[in-house]
């Protein structure tokens, strides 16, 4: 079985635009649940760490998510309409991670952490 990570893990979460701050570092533990607010149609990612595969990922609301893995340890996603908060789910060949997943509103740009 899996054990959860506790290192760093940066999260790549929101857009690339001059007023957001794009990378959110966190510190992945089993006692807290990292939440990724985004917007509708706008491209996040969750960077691992370079030596470690994802082998298996999926959203709570999987029919309102695209995602595809990138250069095996990056997870790039986004979701296709406004949607309620989710749940995703990643395990690796290293570890387990569970995140929320929650949809900002209209002015997310100019307040990124917002929902």
């Amino acid at each position: 079985m899996m054990k959860p990570h506790t290192a760093l893990l940066p999260l790549l979460a929101v857009a690339i635009t001059a007023y957001a701050r794009p990378i959110t570092y966190v510190d992945y533990g089993q006692d807290k649940i990292p939440n990724i607010v985004t917007a509708a149609g706008i491209a996040s990612e969750i960077i691992f760490e370079p030596d470690e595969v994802i082998e298996y990922h999926t959203f709570g609301f999987e029919a309102a998510w695209e995602a595809q893995v990138v250069k095996d340890h990056i997870l790039v996603f986004k979701s296709k309409d406004a949607q309620p908060q989710t749940n995703l789910i990643v395990h690796t060949d290293k570890r387990s991670y569970l995140f929320t997943v929650t949809v900002g509103n209209n002015n997310w740009e100019g307040h990124p952490n917002k929902a």
